[in-house]
Formats: C-alpha cells, sequence, structure tokens
C-alpha cells in the first residue's frame, strides 16, 4: 500500500492545500500554493495534484507542465507540509509523478526539474531520487533531468 496519492484538487478540498506551508526557513525556495494553482489557471499544460496521505489529509502539493522553452514536462511546483516532512510523502509522491507522467500520459521523454541553485537540500534529494544534473543554470535555477530510459524503476 502506498504511503500517500495524488489526488485531484477540487472545491472540497482546495482551501487545505493552500493553507499547506513549507518550514519557514524554506519559504524563499518554492512559491505558495494559492500562486501556484492561480498560475496553473493561465498556463493549460498544467497539471496539479494534492499529495494525499491514508488517512485522506492533504499533505502535500505538486505541480507539473509542458515548458515552451525546451517542449519537456517538468515538475514545477512540489511542496510537503511542514507537519509532515520526513515521512517519505515526498519520495513517494515524486514517484507516483513520474508513474503519471510516463506511464498515464504516455510520455516519453525526459521529466525534468528546477531549483534555486542555493537550494542545496533539493540538490541531494533530486539527486539520490535519480535526477541527473545537466549542467544548464536557467536564471537562477538549476536543470536536472531524470532520463525517460530509467522509466521501468519508477512504475507503481
Amino acid at each position: 500500500m502506498s504511503l500517500c496519492n495524488l489526488v485531484e484538487i477540487t472545491e472540497e478540498n482546495w482551501k487545505e492545500v493552500i493553507s499547506l506551508e513549507v518550514e519557514e526557513t524554506q519559504a524563499n525556495l518554492v512559491g505558495p500554493n494559492v500562486r501556484s494553482l492561480a498560475e496553473a489557471y493561465v498556463r493549460p499544460s498544467s497539471v496539479t495534484f494534492a499529495i494525499q496521505n491514508q488517512d485522506l489529509e492533504p499533505v502535500g502539493f505538486m505541480m507539473y507542465l509542458t515548458e515552451d522553452f525546451d517542449g519537456k514536462r517538468h515538475i514545477h511546483r512540489f511542496m510537503i507540509d511542514r507537519r509532515h516532512q520526513k515521512k517519505g510523502y515526498g519520495r513517494e509522491a515524486l514517484r507516483l509523478t513520474v508513474n503519471q507522467i510516463w506511464e498515464a500520459e504516455g510520455y516519453e521523454d525526459d521529466i525534468m526539474i528546477m531549483f534555486l541553485t542555493y537550494n542545496t537540500y533539493a540538490e541531494h534529494v533530486y539527486t539520490e531520487f535519480g535526477f541527473e544534473d545537466t549542467g544548464e543554470i536557467v536564471v537562477d535555477e538549476k536543470l536536472f533531468r531524470l532520463p525517460y530510459s530509467k522509466r521501468a524503476q519508477y512504475r507503481v
């Protein structure tokens, strides 16, 4: 049984989703969920999910989209609420997301993720998960990729 699930953001749960917060020390590293939902509204390629634990409680937020500059799927926003960090939800939500992109959508290319150059914690987490540094910096963010050739490792 999975630690968590990705669920649709609905009229019933959106207020809970926008109330989720990261640690104060992480606030400058990820945009607030209300901003992400507003951005998703105006970017048609966006897909958003609440990350929900086994008690059906929202514990995080995930957003991915197709970026105009390279045509690839990017995990654009990803957060776990401060009260639920270090419980395994993040890794499981990443696995479910890449599986959603590759298997459910049938996307057949690398999955990309960008994070601020000084966010060493994100770099550690994504590298440990299997993302690889492309060596590219876009504005002030490092660009990492999860190779499509590794997709079998992430199947649910």
